[in-house]
């Protein structure tokens, strides 16, 4: 099973490197997080020791037995929908908090981690591709989530993030990567030190390199490093 999931790492590290060169980038301008939803800490350990040190949970629950648990100490990121009676949970146990959605969840964010004296580094949510199934901010209400962190304490913007539509048509799924990427550019222009787009998070196992060649810097993979889920 080890040489599986590292030699599934290896596929999926050499398959990122070919879209990074495409557009004039190489493989470590990628951050790569390996998804572990309802996977067990053994694969988690496995893909650990070949070198992939990120790892994203959808839930809350299972995030925090993960980490409890571990033998392994990697760096954790929030990447499923965040309940705002959960947050006290997440606040300073994970690297970042990739899926920020509303305008709640950011004040909470902010007054927990005030109490609490931790700064939570977050990536807007946005749903780019007008699924009613996803959550996320609507792109016109980005840059007001963007004037109300500035106004809040022990809170950061770190970039975007979106989930590409569930479709084989190629062109709707650029359509949504390219409409972040347009975003985040025109959101760097206004940059602070609250607000910076360093991440640029989008890409998942089916999609990673159309998300790469349209400027991703950050894929969340699962099933192509672990397998199918349990």
């Amino acid at each position: 099973m080890s040489d599986l999931i590292e030699n599934n790492i290896k596929s999926v590290r050499e398959r990122i490197a070919k879209a990074a060169e495409k557009i004039g980038r190489r493989e470590d301008d990628i951050l790569l997080v390996a998804v572990s939803k309802m996977q067990p800490l053994e694969k988690i350990y496995q893909a650990y020791q070949a070198g992939v040190e990120n790892f994203g949970e959808n839930r809350v629950q299972d995030l925090i037995l993960k980490i409890s648990e571990s033998r392994v100490d990697p760096k954790w990121h929030m990447v499923g929908h965040l309940q705002s009676n959960k947050i006290n949970k997440v606040i300073g146990n994970v690297e970042m908090i990739q899926s920020v959605d509303s305008m709640n969840l950011l004040e909470k964010l902010a007054i927990n981690g005030e109490e609490r004296g931790v700064t939570s580094r977050v990536l807007l949510q946005v749903n780019t591709s007008g699924e009613d199934s996803k959550f996320g901010f609507q792109q016109e209400n980005v840059f007001t989530a963007c004037e109300l962190v500035e106004n809040l304490s022990h809170l950061e913007i770190h970039g975007l993030m979106t989930i590409g539509p569930f479709t084989d048509d190629k062109s709707r799924i650029v359509k949504s990567f390219t409409s972040l990427r347009n975003l985040s550019e025109e959101l760097n222009r206004y940059s602070s030190a609250k607000i910076k787009m360093n991440y640029l998070s989008m890409g998942m196992t089916g999609d990673f390199e159309i998300a790469i060649g349209e400027g991703s810097n950050l894929v969340r993979i699962g099933t192509a490093i672990f397998g199918p889920r349990i």
